[in-house]
């Protein structure tokens, strides 16, 4: 017992216990938004549950284990009690876990997790693909506008495919801070490629031509205060995409001439959302929307693609608005303190993507989520630092 204990307190065991988890958490969800979930008999989904309490058993004991993070969890005990509330009531793990994994990434190297994610989620992205055109496994194309045929390409839908894309693409464009080149883009456009041509995903697509903007300015430009004002205004489109969102959740009308533009162009996200405000409301702990029997325009289960009205409405309003303004300070914090590392260039990255993709509030996506709390506490020191620190 006093072994097995000195060999956790080894700081290279609670790290290499971080990576696992997080590389079985990411892939088990991700298989889960495939259709290798269609097939019974790969179990995907009751596995992907256990391994998500598999991944809450060993983050808390990494936590426990660390007495200068267990000290530190003082003064986040009431965020902890709101997020079991919420967990409970709404049956969704995504904020517990997200808190989890960034409580316990003390000395996690952010770009290992993208080298990572990069090649777990190319890896899907190509495994799937190619079952799906050997008809391994199903793939059904759906009708976008303009007769368009969207081919999801054996995911669960061609928006989700395009997400793919865009966390690789942004992964890509993190691990390669301030060294873009041709290989950059490249890159970048053969993932613009996929999501327009292939997915015809207009938001996707131009969420990877604000990471190539991004990531041509913060290597081309060397300007302090160019960076500074590119913070500036993230922190604040963060902010106006919250309340623009949630303005339209609570009063979208298709009789507005400009929201049903706006629906149209976004591919009905708003009406969705509206759709699930106005019939099951918000609560402070969150809903559990399994339990219900959903039937709107061929959806039959809780799709809000926008990740402001989504965690909203999945979790609650409590833990929602602590999450909004913990994400907002932490762009804050950065800029003030002229962090402009890679603990933050990738929460930034995906400000433009929370608009349209739930996947910019998922630890196992924007794995930039991490730094959150580090960057909100000034944990972190240095402005190239690329390890985060308790």
């Amino acid at each position: 017992m006093v072994q097995n204990m000195n060999i956790l307190n080894k700081k290279i065991r609670p790290i290499s216990l971080f990576y696992l988890c997080f590389v079985m958490y990411t892939i088990s969800n991700a298989l889960t938004l495939t259709n290798f979930r269609n097939n019974e008999s790969l179990f995907i989904y009751p596995i992907y549950l256990y391994i998500r309490v598999i991944c809450a058993i060993i983050l808390a004991i990494i936590i426990i284990s660390n007495k200068q993070i267990r000290i530190k969890l003082i003064f986040l005990f009431p965020l902890i009690i709101f997020l079991g509330l919420s967990t409970y009531f709404s049956e969704s793990w995504n904020l517990a876990l997200l808190v989890l994994f960034a409580i316990a990434s003390d000395g996690v190297d952010v770009k290992k997790i993208a080298k990572i994610l990069i090649i777990i989620y190319g890896s899907i992205l190509a495994l799937t693909s190619l079952s799906a055109r050997l008809g391994i496994i199903p793939s059904y194309p759906i009708k976008g506008d303009g007769g368009l045929v969207r081919d999801p390409m054996g995911f669960t839908h061609p928006n989700t495919f395009s997400s793919f894309v865009v966390v690789v693409c942004c992964a890509f464009a993190i691990i390669r801070f301030k060294k873009f080149n041709l290989l950059d883009l490249l890159v970048q456009s053969f993932g613009f490629f996929l999501c327009w041509s292939i997915a015809y995903s207009r938001t996707s697509s131009i969420c990877i031509v604000f990471i190539l903007v991004i990531s041509m300015i913060f290597s081309l430009i060397k300007s302090k205060n160019i960076h500074k004002a590119i913070y500036t205004l993230m922190a604040f489109l963060f902010l106006i995409e919250c309340i623009f969102s949630l303005y339209l959740m609570i009063h979208y009308t298709s009789s507005s001439p400009w929201m049903s533009n706006l629906n149209r162009l976004f591919s009905g996200r708003l009406e969705l959302a509206n759709y699930f405000y106005s019939n099951f409301g918000i609560n402070p702990f969150g809903f559990d929307y399994s339990k219900i029997q959903i039937f709107y325009n061929g959806y039959t289960s809780f799709v809000v693609d926008n990740a402001f009205c989504h965690i909203i409405l999945e979790s609650g309003y409590i833990v929602a608005v602590i999450f909004y303004i913990m994400y907002f300070l932490a762009i804050i914090r950065a800029r003030k303190n002229g962090l402009y590392s890679l603990n933050a260039y990738g929460l930034i990255l995906y400000v433009p993507v929370a608009f349209c993709e739930m996947s910019a509030f998922l630890v196992c996506f924007n794995f930039a989520l991490l730094s959150v709390f580090k960057l909100v506490g000034k944990s972190i020191q240095y402005s190239d630092d690329h390890v985060l620190k308790a």
